[in-house]
C-alpha cells in the first residue's frame, strides 16, 4: 500500500485525507490508547516512543541503502522490530518497576504502529536531518494528544492522579476519588475514547471540504 503523504499526525505539512490515512491513525492510536489509563506510564510510554521513533528514522536510510523493493520492506520491519525489542529490553533490566508493568507488552508493539512506516515513506528522498525533524513534528503531536487522554481518563477515573508507581520520588494527590468514574480507565473505554478521535478527525475533514467548496 502507497503510504506517502498519508501521515496526518504531521499538521504542520499538507497531507492526503481519506479512508486510508484515518485506518492508518487508528492503527498509530490503537497500542498507545490502552496506555492512556495511566497518566504516570503515559509519560514513560511516550519518551520511549519519542526515542523508538528518533532510532528508526536514522536506521531507515541505513536500511533504504542497503536493499529496495519487497526485501527493503522485510528488512525495515525487522529493523523496528529489534529496535522495539531492545527498548524493551533495557527498561526490564534497569526501570524495574515499569519492566514488571502491564504497559510494558505496549513497548513490544511499537512496530505494529503505522507512523514509522508514514515518517519512512514521506522523506524517502530526504536527508537524515529532515527526516528526524519530520519524524518528531509526527511524534509530539501524538505525544500532545497521548499526554491530555491519559491526564482527564486518570483524574476522572480516579479522582486524582498518582505519580509514585514507576517514579519513587513523584506525586500524588487526590480530589474526587469518592466520586470518581472507574469506567473511564477502564479498557473497553479506549475503544469509546479512539472512536471519538476519529469522529472528531472526520468532522474536521468534512468542515474543510464545505469551507473550500
Amino acid at each position: 500500500m502507497e503510504l506517502k503523504n498519508l501521515n496526518i499526525l504531521n499538521v504542520f505539512k499538507t497531507k492526503t485525507f481519506n479512508e486510508k490515512s484515518l485506518a492508518l491513525l487508528v492503527l498509530t492510536l490503537l497500542p498507545a490508547m490502552f496506555v492512556t489509563k495511566s497518566f504516570e506510564a503515559t509519560v514513560i510510554y511516550a519518551v520511549l516512543y519519542v526515542i523508538f521513533i528518533i532510532i528508526t528514522s536514522m536506521l531507515s536510510k541505513l536500511v533504504r541503502l542497503i536493499s529496495e523493493g519487497e526485501l527493503r520492506k522485510i528488512y525495515l520491519l525487522l529493523t523496528y522490530v529489534t529496535v522495539a525489542i531492545l527498548l524493551s529490553q533495557f527498561v526490564s533490566a534497569f526501570y524495574i518497576p515499569f519492566g514488571k508493568s502491564e504497559f510494558l507488552l505496549y513497548i513490544y508493539l511499537f512496530p505494529v504502529t503505522a507512523l514509522p512506516y508514514l515518517i519512512d515513506a514521506d522523506n524517502e528522498a530526504k536527508n537524515i536531518g529532515r527526516t528526524l525533524v519530520d519524524g518528531l513534528q509526527s511524534v509530539l503531536v501524538l505525544v500532545a494528544v497521548l499526554l491530555v487522554t491519559a491526564f482527564f481518563r486518570e483524574l476522572i477515573g480516579t479522582g486524582g492522579i498518582n505519580f509514585t508507581r514507576y517514579f519513587g520520588g513523584g506525586f500524588k494527590f487526590d480530589l474526587f476519588s469518592k466520586y470518581s468514574v472507574a469506567a473511564f480507565t477502564s479498557n473497553y473505554f479506549t475503544l469509546i475514547i479512539l472512536g471519538f478521535y476519529t469522529a472528531i478527525v472526520q468532522f474536521c475533514f468534512n468542515r474543510k471540504m464545505e469551507v473550500t467548496k
